[in-house]
């Protein structure tokens, strides 16, 4: 069985906390010193919680800190996650006037030591479990929606945020976060959590390792007894590896002689699969992180394609695109054309039953010239690249003012198998 392994060579750093004892940083987010946010005073370690009011969507915070969710925690509309077609509905992302807002509800910001980090949060997830009440009587017990945030290698994007739109079992995901968990609880470029609907719960472990609970108020008082049992008290101020200069790093060895031992990537593949998530990016635009529109760009594809009868096969291919709809199209279609291809060679390619997009990534010009270089290819040669029809007729994917030809595909190959 597959299996993780934290590189042996990493040291923990510690310091000593407010009130005593050392607070442990996770291993794969520490300080790089021990000055604080002050700038003139030590970084001192604060465990606890603040809490305030953050109003439904639309309306005005009242209370200390403002502010939703993240923006690059969800999307606007969920993307398709294979060709097999679109998923159920699920939660409302926030920002989409069409479909449900996140209601009134309270917010924690928890810095707990790294020891105790882990028993915290099967505390607090179990939270999901509450049964229906009086109070709460539209309660769906024991079902979520995962969410995963990772430091990806998208050039326009810091982070590719993951979240399920089917409801997924209590226990589906808790034995995810255990057969990953130092990857989830230890590695500085993850962030990892769940949501539930209905009365509105959410529990998110960022990648410095803070907790945030967005709690409807039916859920305050038992997210506060959660707290009290790990003799976390509320205080105004909190203070974990965020408040001073710090660092992030991946954490799992992964030699390549040893490959019962999964890379970050792999260990993120399996977490979207196991827990049905899709990556929520706006289909139907194409903006960087400070919301710019960057217009048709370069991209990246890895798709695993599925066979009733045989392993999985991965293949890669880079092309130009509009956004991420006409990337997963443009993705999916290299890929047929590639066995296509294949058969009219004269070598036999089973036709595979699904594929998915493992890794989508947008990237710069640079970064296309040295792809096709360490290919060993040359963009214009014969059977190198694939222009379009619309791109050749000058219809709408027409050549940019970048040399970018949207529905171009540079090249696509196997990586595995025969």
């Amino acid at each position: 069985m597959p299996r993780i392994k934290v590189d042996p060579s990493i040291q923990r750093v510690s310091l000593p906390a407010h009130g005593g004892g050392d607070f442990q940083f996770a291993l794969g987010v520490y300080p790089v010193d021990d000055e604080g946010a002050a700038k003139d005073q030590p970084l001192v370690p604060r465990q606890g919680y603040s809490v305030h009011f953050e109003q439904a969507d639309g309306g005005p915070n009242d209370g200390p800190g403002g502010g939703g969710p993240r923006d690059d925690e969800f999307g606007e509309e969920k993307p398709k996650r294979s060709r097999k077609g679109d998923p159920d509905d699920g939660p409302s992302p926030r920002g989409s006037g069409e479909l449900e807002e996140w209601p009134d509800r309270y917010a924690f910001d928890i810095v707990v030591s790294a020891e105790r980090l882990p028993s915290l949060c099967r505390a607090l997830f179990l939270l999901f479990d509450t049964p229906p009440s009086a109070s709460m009587p539209g309660w769906t017990q024991g079902r979520v929606y995962p969410i995963l945030d990772v430091l990806g290698q998208d050039a326009y994007r810091e982070i590719d945020p993951y979240i399920a739109y089917d409801l997924v079992g209590l226990d589906v995901f808790i034995d995810g976060v255990r057969e990953f968990h130092d990857f989830l609880y230890e590695d500085g470029m993850a962030g990892f959590g769940a949501m539930s609907e209905d009365p509105f719960l959410y529990v998110f472990v960022d990648e410095h390792k803070i907790v945030t609970v967005r709690a409807q108020p039916e859920m305050k008082e038992r997210v506060e007894r959660v707290l009290a049992a790990f003799d976390l008290e509320q205080t105004e101020h909190t203070a974990g590896v965020d408040a001073a200069a710090h660092e992030h790093r991946s954490v799992l060895s992964a030699p390549a002689n040893n490959p019962e031992f999964l890379t970050p990537e792999e260990v993120v593949e399996d977490l979207v699969d196991g827990w049905r998530m899709l990556l929520n990016v706006d289909p139907d635009t194409n903006k960087d992180d400070e919301g710019n529109e960057l217009g048709p760009t370069s991209w990246r594809a890895l798709v695993r394609c599925e066979f009733d009868d045989a392993p999985p096969r991965y293949a890669e291919t880079v092309f130009d695109a509009e956004n991420f709809r006409q990337a997963e199209q443009v993705a999916f279609t290299a890929i047929e054309e590639l066995s296509d291809a294949a058969r009219e060679g004269g070598v036999e390619e089973d036709d595979w039953s699904d594929a998915r997009l493992v890794i989508i990534d947008r990237i710069t010009p640079a970064m296309l010239g040295q792809i096709l270089e360490n290919a060993g290819l040359v963009e214009g040669k014969p059977g190198k690249t694939k222009t379009p029809a619309k791109a050749k007729e000058g219809g709408k994917a027409s050549k940019s003012k970048s040399g970018i030809i949207p529905g171009r595909v540079h090249f696509a190959r196997w990586l595995d198998g025969p």
